[in-house]
């Protein structure tokens, strides 16, 4: 077997520890250590605390929540026990792939039983092939780091038979032992998942909601630093000659256990911010706003409240959401359906299924209610059509929680259904055409 050479690094190791400690449920850590380099005076004072709130599992959930579904699948009940145990790492893989940019999901022989993992983007190494560096099916071998610096390669030893794949684990002490795949494997256990806009098969890890997740914090402990001491900004002359040199002279530390002790020519002024917390918080919602429509996300994702009055009107306010997650859904079964496709040989040879056997996963959406007014949107939605920014079919697929083309086939039935059922009486059809040989009448 040939030895693995990786042909490139991640270097940013740091955004992705970050992003781990926001997946492990550590974020409120993350928000102190950038609290207290961001505001070091007032951290070491005590007198700042760190707000935290979720903003990169809260993208998640509303934008790529497709695979917290239920699942409808086809095939033998092996393959469908399967995928009920898979589904788990399957929804994690998928809402990765939104956030970090780049997931992988790596299937396993375990115990006699097939597992499988979820991979970030710093948890392995690609050799990609040279001459088709974006395809997967070529990619000549992977590397995945262990405990203790151990390493376990999947690699294919020879370039012209892409159907052999061996693999072997590395100890820190050098010892390698081969391990045991079945023959007709033919593919690397292990599938991508990321964004349509990546041009690597190992892409780093994304900065732009992990940026945003920490700005957001940030912005929260700035403004709950200042209400709190809104009109306690304090300062006196020994202050500020002790801090010669710095811009805007000293501070003064103040609070309900604090007494200040004025010297003969000491002098005490409060400087007061004309800041209002609602101005605050509705700069806040605005910038997630600005940010979510530059990440290609619906700002309504960041809207805290409805403008809207009518059980109408208000739905109009959730309607880029429920089309984003109708894309989400349709994007989800695309990936499952490649992921079961390059998985299947893999299948077939560990006897979950057989090679001629159909294999299907799918989303299942709950259906959505139709508004409080259903002439109001009855309207509405003509008015739409007619512009054309919607169409039946869209509608009923949002409305039922269905696919396109399920949709599609209903919309034909209705109208058909709806054409006979509008024939007036005595009718047996749409009237004959004109011209040509008509049949004699009988006597």
């Amino acid at each position: 077997m040939s030895t693995f050479k990786p042909s490139s690094e991640i270097s940013n190791a740091n955004s992705w520890a970050e992003y781990r400690e926001i997946k492990e449920g550590k974020g409120h850590a993350l928000a102190a250590r950038h609290v207290a380099k961001t505001y070091k005076k007032a951290a070491q004072r005590g007198t700042i605390r760190n707000n935290y709130l979720p903003v990169v599992p809260y993208v998640e959930r509303k934008a790529a929540g497709a695979l917290d579904l239920p699942l409808r699948v086809t095939g033998p009940e092996a393959f469908q026990s399967l995928i009920r145990k898979w589904r788990p790492t399957l929804a994690r893989t998928w809402k990765a792939r939104l956030t970090c940019r780049s997931a992988f999901v790596h299937l396993a022989r375990r115990r006699g039983r097939l597992m499988l993992d979820l991979l970030y983007g710093d948890g392995l190494k690609v050799n990609e092939d040279k001459q088709a560096p974006l395809e997967w099916d070529l990619v000549a071998g992977v590397e995945i780091p262990l405990a203790d610096d151990a390493r376990l390669a999947y690699v294919r030893p020879d370039p012209s038979a892409p159907e052999v794949v061996g693999a072997v684990q590395t100890e820190s002490t050098g010892h390698v032992t081969p391990l045991d795949l079945l023959d007709g494997w033919g593919v690397l256990p292990i599938f991508p998942c990321f964004r349509d806009d990546v041009e690597s098969l190992q892409p780093p890890c994304d900065r732009q909601l992990l940026d945003l997740h920490i700005a957001h914090l940030l912005q929260l402990s700035d403004i709950e630093h200042r209400r709190v001491y809104r009109t306690s900004q304090m300062w006196r002359s020994s202050d500020m000659a002790a801090e010669v040199g710095r811009h805007g002279g000293g501070d003064f530390e103040s609070g309900a256990d604090t007494v200040a002790e004025l010297g003969e020519n000491d002098r005490l002024g409060i400087v007061e911010s004309t800041l209002k917390p609602s101005d605050d918080l509705q700069y806040v919602e605005a910038y997630l706003r600005l940010a979510a429509k530059l990440l290609d996300l619906p700002p309504e994702i960041f809207n805290s409240g409805s403008r809207a009055e009518t059980g109408a009107a208000k739905s109009w306010d959730f309607r880029p959401l429920l089309e984003l997650q109708q894309c989400d859904r349709e994007a989800a079964d695309d990936w499952l359906d490649s992921l079961v496709e390059y998985f299947r040989p893999v299948l077939v040879a560990e006897g979950v299924v057989g090679e001629s056997e159909k294999l299907t996963v799918r989303t299942v959406a709950p259906k959505v209610g139709s508004p409080a007014s259903v002439v109001d949107y009855a309207n509405g939605t003509e008015k739409l059509m007619k512009l054309g920014l919607t169409s039946p079919v869209r509608e009923l697929a949002r409305r039922e929680g269905i696919g396109f083309k399920e949709a599609s086939k209903i919309v034909k039935v209705n109208i058909k259904q709806n054409r006979d059922v509008n024939i007036e009486p005595g009718e047996s059809g749409p009237p004959a055409k004109s011209g040509g040989n008509a049949p004699a009448a009988s006597e």
